[in-house]
């Protein structure tokens, strides 16, 4: 089974490196470390395998049947699994609301988890505060996903030079040469160009 998109993994990773960050930032030592918990809701199926939920976990290579359990969790629920029998009945009923559009949200999911996710909406609909609230979270959410694009495409070019300049190197070619082939800043191509061995 092929994952669909490893960027998610990644993230993932950073998450539970940000969490365990702030809490030593704090002054937390590292056996005090909570376990921590990463949960992702997607509207995709992350791994192809029609499942509403997939708990990732980690193994010793040379002893599989003794578990690696540092204390991080990360799990991935999907809108687009088909395997009711194999999670709570709620879990999926909220995953199926989760991913219904509009006039299918108002829908009887027979779940009092969702009852409870249908009348908050209907509040803040009606709120005009709640309604400006929900609306700068929506700004803001669009504004974290510019940003990942933005720095999606910054480590792209990096790595993009990173490559022409190591090409290059091995020809023989200086580092001016290089940044006055790229149209780039020197002090940038220096930097690369020292660094690859």
């Amino acid at each position: 089974m092929q994952v669909l998109n490893r960027k998610i993994l990644k993230r993932a990773r950073y998450y539970h490196g940000q969490i365990d960050m702030e809490l030593l930032l704090a002054g937390m030592e590292y056996e005090e470390l909570p376990d921590s918990f990463v949960i992702f809701i997607c509207d995709f199926d992350p791994f192809g395998g029609k499942k509403y939920q997939y708990t990732p976990e980690m193994k010793i290579r040379e002893m599989p049947g003794v578990a690696y359990d540092d204390g991080a969790h990360t799990i991935f629920l999907s809108t687009k699994g088909r395997n009711e029998s194999e999670v709570p009945e709620e879990l999926a009923a909220f995953l199926r609301f989760v991913g219904a559009g509009l006039e299918q949200s108002e829908l009887d999911y027979s779940s009092d988890m969702v009852k409870k996710f249908q009348d908050s909406i209907h509040k803040i609909k009606a709120d005009r505060e709640m309604r400006s609230k929900f609306m700068l979270f929506e700004e803001m959410m669009r504004d974290e996903f510019k940003a990942g694009k933005a720095e999606g495409k910054a480590e792209g070019k990096a790595d993009y030079l990173a490559s022409v300049v190591r090409q290059n190197k091995a020809k023989g070619r200086t580092a001016a040469e290089i940044a006055e082939f790229l149209g780039e800043d020197l002090d940038i191509v220096v930097a690369i160009y020292d660094s690859i061995d």
